[in-house]
């Protein structure tokens, strides 16, 4: 399977991509969200494995963004976030 990770922390984005190439993935990697949809765009991957909180657009306008590509639609995005609180989840 072919996995982008978008992720600005550069150790939770290292974690991701050593579990998922152990598991014998495919892992193309993103500190940012632009460069993460162009990433999706280029590279067509299986799922994308995005932040929500990204320097420079947050994970959910870049999601938008990779929904109104007809590429790049129909890929499955799973969110992660460091924020645990009840206040974030809305």
């Amino acid at each position: 399977m072919r996995v982008l990770v978008v992720e600005d922390n550069l150790f939770n984005l290292e974690l991701f991509r050593d579990l998922l190439e152990v598991g014998g993935h495919e892992v193309f990697t993103s500190q940012d969200a632009k460069n993460g949809i162009r990433l999706a765009q280029s590279e067509l991957p299986d799922i994308i494995v995005m932040d929500i909180g990204l320097p420079d657009m947050d994970g959910l306008q870049a999601v938008r963004i990779i929904r109104q590509d007809d590429r790049t639609q129909g890929i499955p995005v799973v969110a992660v976030t460091a924020h645990a609180r009840k206040e974030d989840a809305q």
